[in-house]
């Protein structure tokens, strides 16, 4: 008797030695933020890998372009990540899937709870007719309006005037369009039509006219109210009378900013992330020389009649229910939202920390761009977390790029009759996928 536990303890160490304990592996889906996405990633978990060296991290990186349909087959088939990273967006739709897992009070309290975060940002871990939470911030993404302020100087504009509503913004750009800067004219005001981005860019405009996506019930279109249609009118109505080029139009958003620091745009639509290429190098990939870097300002949105909103979204970090190590993804996770992390991902991307108490800290607040951006957000706005919106905004990406060909009744001649009819068409499509389930 006094052999077995003898016995015992050898059989135990035969057994680690034949047949050892595997080391901990999560596979982690991120999105390509930076130039380095993949090395960036794995400094930002470098602490923590240092002190758990029995874990194995995978990292694999996605476009945002594609991200949805790989994100949404993971989600069908149950077969995803560990830890997945999700525009602010899609929380609704990827939960009505249940492809997320629920998140505690307890988890939720660890990483500082509601409070901690942006309201705007923290209104988009959960669907809109869902209290439980099933992700966490991560980063927050506003658009603001950069502009030349050499140029404005130039034009003897005072930024302040300029973009203290619609009106007073376009008779900038009248006066900024055509201007002889170092040799070559200048163009307005340049914002891409085909793209990602297009909803983003558009929201602000519709937001503070009064109008809105969908109805306060979420239940159908409200792009045929007037106050929406004011607002499509105008932004493609700077198209029409040649403020932003059509050229434009066909680009995406980062030819857009390489054609500002190029000289080509007076103002673009754009986010923090911007910040990264003006204050690096062109050694290491930057803008940091060009004369757009050097004379720039952060503006909002010009407000509207009802309203000084903006977009401000982002990114936020699941647990995909399919995980087979959910305690341990959760660790992962709570990491990655933390202060520290946070703040140095927010100088690696130039985005902004989800984390309010990290935006306060003087690595962040310090920075004269941050500032800016801080004053913008006051007035953020996200989009609602229904189980539609990821299925609308590739909806809306794809049909409100008809509004540049100014109607389908007007052959390329723009008219306000033009841009009603394509919003009508715009909204049956969007009526369509409201009523579908989800």
């Amino acid at each position: 008797m006094l052999m077995r536990p003898f016995v015992g303890a050898w059989l135990a160490i035969f057994t680690l030695m034949v047949f050892p304990l595997q080391a901990e592996e999560l596979n982690v889906w991120i999105m390509a933020t930076t130039v380095s996405q993949q090395k960036d990633t794995k400094d930002l978990l470098k602490p923590y890998l240092d002190k758990h060296p029995d874990l194995r991290v995978n990292i694999t990186v996605l476009t945002w372009e594609f991200a949805w349909p790989r994100i949404k087959a993971a989600a069908e088939s149950g077969q995803g990540p560990d830890v997945l990273e999700i525009g602010s967006t899609w929380a609704g739709a990827l939960s009505a899937m249940g492809a997320l897992a629920p998140l505690t009070p307890a988890q939720i309290a660890e990483v500082g709870g509601q409070k901690a975060f942006f309201p705007a940002l923290w209104s988009t871990t959960h669907a809109a007719d869902d209290p439980q939470t099933y992700s966490i911030p991560w980063y927050g993404d506003a658009r603001v309006l950069f502009y030349r302020t050499d140029v404005f100087r130039k034009a003897g504009l005072n930024p302040v005037e300029a973009f203290a509503g619609w009106e007073s913004f376009k008779r900038a750009l009248q006066k900024i369009n055509g201007m002889e800067i170092e040799g070559k004219k200048i163009h307005a005001f340049g914002y891409p039509g085909k793209t990602f981005d297009l909803v983003h860019n558009l929201a602000p405009w519709i937001w503070n006219a009064g109008g809105d996506f969908l109805t306060p019930d979420l239940k159908s279109s409200a792009l045929t109210s007037p106050e929406a249609l004011r607002a499509v009118d105008f932004y493609v109505g700077l198209v029409a009378e040649g403020l932003t080029p059509r050229f434009a139009l066909e680009k995406s958003p980062r030819q857009i900013e390489m054609d500002f620091f190029d000289g080509d745009y007076a103002v673009i639509s754009s986010g923090s992330w911007l910040f990264a290429s003006i204050k690096t190098p062109k050694a290491r990939g930057g803008e940091m020389e060009s004369t757009a870097a050097q004379n720039f300002g952060v503006a909002a949105y010009p407000p509207g009649e009802k309203g000084a909103n903006t977009f401000f979204g982002g990114s936020n970090l699941a647990i995909m229910k399919s995980s087979n190590d959910k305690e341990e993804a959760w660790r992962l996770l709570a990491y990655m939202v933390g202060k520290e992390p946070q703040i140095r991902y927010a100088q690696l991307t130039s985005n902004l920390p989800a984390l309010i108490e990290a935006t306060l800290d003087e690595r962040v607040s310090g920075d004269r761009n941050y500032k800016a951006l801080l004053a913008v957000i006051k007035n953020g706005r996200a989009y609602p977390t229904i189980p539609a919106w990821a299925p609308l905004e590739t909806l809306l990406r794809k049909d409100l790029t008809n509004l540049f060909q100014f109607g389908p009744r007007t052959k390329g001649q723009y008219s306000l009759q033009g841009i009603k009819d394509s919003l009508e068409a715009t909204s049956r499509d969007m009526n369509n996928v409201l009523g579908q389930k989800y």
